[in-house]
């Protein structure tokens, strides 16, 4: 039995979710938004993230590689957004902790381990270890989230989202920290670089005549006037009146989201350590023996059940296209818009 990080989220979110994407190996043709981005973040991170001098004309060309195997049918002007989100949020993340004085220094990136414990393979991937200016060295784990990161404050004291209190419990970062140890580190904790992604979103833009003035049109497609005989500048729906617009073009899309960073770049980009004690890997140590007993139990007598609160978590569970209908998962031949795992 092979486990991960990944693989024990997926069982604990859904023994069928696990099933299909860790036994049957299945995932879809194309990844929700959500998983795709995350995955696309990381992905940047392992290729630029120790260069000290990023070329951006490469960081472009990775870009249009990586979105280069959509299928045809997939949106154009989506994937196009989407590769000036990556873009901006990237180099807005570079300079970002370029003024804040990152005095972390990358020593070792994208580290490999596998390691044998009674019933398991215990994998996974470091994104990186990390050595502060003391010497002081830390696992640094990369996670993009749709949820606030930045300091609230609220009657005159500083208040931490919740986003930041589930990393003392969470898996990920225990067993990256008692993977390193394995590994006879010494590591004082796991650091959690984050990138919250965009709230806002791309918007139409309004059309303008010669004069700078908005185009407003009647329901017989004709010019929109007011009393006064002057072209209208706002929209009517109950009398017909629409205003004329136009998709934001993706070069528009990264100025906007450019502006919005630099305006409040704490709501995009935090760090946070974590640390763990001897208790903590006492629970990481019962909670993979709990695991591995009960996917044994599981998969003997074939019982995979479904967790049906979370199939519209994050907008939708990415098996939602199998479970729903009752597709019989047992045939050779895989359901439309689904692929094999290398």
């Amino acid at each position: 039995m092979n486990l991960s990080a990944s693989s024990i989220r997926n069982y604990r979110q859904c023994q069928t979710l696990y099933f299909l994407s860790n036994i049957l190996r299945i995932a879809p043709l194309v990844e929700p938004e959500y998983f795709r981005t995350g995955t696309a973040w990381h992905e940047l991170h392992e290729t630029f993230g120790d260069m000290t001098n990023l070329d951006t004309d490469k960081l472009v060309e990775k870009l249009d590689d990586m979105y280069s195997d959509l299928p045809d049918y997939f949106d154009e002007a989506k994937a196009n957004y989407e590769k000036k989100t990556m873009l901006v949020t990237y180099l807005a993340w570079r300079n970002y902790w370029d003024v804040h004085g990152d005095t972390y220094k990358v020593l070792e990136s994208e580290i490999p381990f596998e390691i044998e414990i009674p019933g398991a393979l215990v994998r996974g991937k470091i994104d990186a270890l990390i050595e502060d200016e003391k010497g002081i060295r830390y696992v640094r784990e990369y996670k993009s989230t749709t949820e606030k990161i930045d300091i609230q404050l609220k009657d005159g004291m500083s208040l931490e989202p919740k986003f930041w209190g589930q990393f003392k419990m969470a898996i990920q970062p225990l067993l990256y920290n008692w993977a390193a140890k394995q590994f006879g580190w010494d590591i004082a904790g796991v650091q959690y670089d984050v990138w919250r992604k965009p709230t806002i979103r791309p918007s139409d833009i309004a059309l303008l005549d010669d004069d700078g003035l908005k185009i407003v049109l009647d329901a017989d497609g004709n010019r929109a006037l007011t009393k006064a005989g002057k072209p209208r500048q706002t929209a009517d729906k109950a009398a017909g009146h629409i205003a004329q617009k136009r998709p934001m073009e993706p070069e528009e899309w990264a100025d906007k989201l450019t502006t919005d960073i630099l305006k409040q770049p704490e709501r995009y980009f935090g760090r946070k350590i974590i640390y763990h004690t001897h208790q903590d890997f006492k629970r990481l140590n019962r909670s993979l023996n709990n695991i591995i007993k009960q996917i044994e139990f599981i998969d003997k007598h074939d019982a995979w059940d479904q967790n049906t609160d979370q199939c519209l978590q994050y907008g939708s569970c990415r098996f939602c296209g199998i479970c729903f209908p009752g597709l019989d998962m047992t045939k050779d031949e895989l359901p439309e818009g689904f692929k094999q795992k290398i």
